[in-house]
């Protein structure tokens, strides 16, 4: 939630305006409904635990290689199927019902390949990184 107002601020002005700590304490505080330091003083802005980032300590350094290879696959499908029309209807309908339809009901690699005709193909990834 906080990555997403932070994405909205539009102006250097909004920005510098910006308090991360009152924010995150507020978003905490919403979600989560246990007092904080907010509780002793009154003050939203204590704390700067928004900077906390415990990913590599919770076994999931390695889980961070999927958002990267989330853009090979997308970068295939696309140059695939959406390059030439990106707003071809007909191909939009074909991967809704051959991909987004199945959800988790069967392995992803096996949908991806089955809407491809084919497997997974790096170059078109490889060509957005050395255009």
């Amino acid at each position: 939630m906080l990555d997403m107002l932070d994405h909205q601020i539009t102006s250097d002005t909004e920005a510098e305006k910006w308090e991360l700590a009152v924010k995150w304490n507020q978003l905490r505080r919403e979600f989560l409904p246990l007092d904080g330091g907010e509780a002793v003083n009154g003050d939203w802005a204590w704390g700067h635990d928004y900077a906390n980032f415990g990913h590599f300590v919770d076994n999931y350094d390695a889980g961070y290689y999927s958002y990267i290879f989330s853009l090979v696959y997308t970068a295939d499908v696309f140059n695939a199927t959406f390059k030439l029309d990106p707003e071809d209807t007909a191909n939009g309908r074909r991967y809704r019902h051959a991909v987004l339809a199945k959800g988790p009901s069967e392995d992803e690699m096996t949908i991806l390949t089955q809407f491809l005709g084919r497997g997974l193909d790096v170059y078109a990834f490889s060509q957005e990184l050395n255009p």
